[in-house]
């Protein structure tokens, strides 16, 4: 366990030159963190590949599970991405049960469409389809533990089976939630970079925001037209994201403190003056 992560995150920053490798877990504001690292000039590699394929430093963010399991269905569903590989499942069987799963989950009101979506993988194991699109089982716990391919799982993660999940966290030089979005681009602008970006000085900012044609929706709303039992159906396949989710926020927290102290020793205290890039941890 990482109980100084906040020393290890100082310790381990390297030079303005070295390359920071961005997991992206999908619906996760994976997008939007690559504009704003651009954005920041900070180098980094990255895709939607599972942690252990990148060489470290690492930096991963993380999103609430039930809001994530909902993201997930509706990339699906709307997404020309996710449309497309729903449709290539489709035409790969000729079963009408599965024709009529697909009018069910894909083409009913939101609500109810998730909650067949929602059943599905309750009952998911290894050698089950998955739409071919993402599988929504502790999808982001898979992320870390996977080898080779982050959307599709050949192995099912239960809440009994999967303990290793956090301790994976510590190959992680930087953690990020997109409930925190802009400090989580600051955090991991630190990781590579010895200086304060001139931008990070500011508590917040209005950032870029990826939607992939997905059209807004209420996750509260659809949450609320669910059934106790899809409820408890959906609570039992993020159960092993759940506790990630949790331990991953203490990171953050901590790794958070660190910024805020950097923005305190390295920004000038009159708003809007920056006078350059500033230098957060001297020589």
């Amino acid at each position: 366990h990482c109980s100084t992560c906040e020393e290890q995150f100082l310790r381990e920053t390297p030079t303005p030159r070295s390359m920071l490798s961005v997991q992206h877990i999908a619906k996760t504001a994976g997008s939007s963190m690559r504009i704003e690292l651009r954005r920041l000039n900070i180098s980094f590699v990255g895709g939607e590949k599972c942690l252990m394929q990148f060489a470290p430093p690492r930096a991963t963010m993380f999103r609430e599970p039930r809001s994530h399991l909902l993201s997930l269905f509706m990339e699906c569903k709307y997404a020309p991405w996710g449309r497309k590989m729903v449709g290539k499942w489709l035409a790969s069987t000729s079963s009408p049960e599965a024709a009529e799963l697909h009018a069910k989950v894909f083409q009913s009101d939101d609500a109810s469409g998730f909650a067949l979506w929602v059943a599905h993988f309750a009952d998911w194991r290894p050698g089950v389809h998955d739409f071919m699109c993402y599988n929504g089982r502790n999808f982001q716990s898979h992320a870390l533990a996977c080898l080779s391919v982050q959307h599709h799982q050949r192995v099912k993660h239960t809440a009994s089976g999967n303990e290793s999940t956090t301790s994976t966290l510590d190959q992680i030089a930087a953690v990020g939630l997109v409930e925190a979005f802009w400090d989580s681009v600051c955090i991991f602008a630190l990781v590579v970079s010895p200086a304060v970006p001139r931008p990070c000085c500011m508590a917040d900012r209005l950032t870029t925001r990826s939607e992939h044609h997905v059209p807004r929706y209420s996750r509260d709303a659809i949450y609320a037209n669910l059934s106790a039992s899809t409820l408890r159906q959906a609570e039992e396949i993020v159960a092993v994201d759940e506790r990630l989710y949790a331990a991953a926020r203490k990171r953050f927290e901590r790794q958070r403190a660190v910024l805020h102290a950097a923005r305190r020793k390295a920004c000038p205290t009159e708003e809007g003056r920056y006078g350059g890039v500033l230098s957060a941890f001297p020589p």
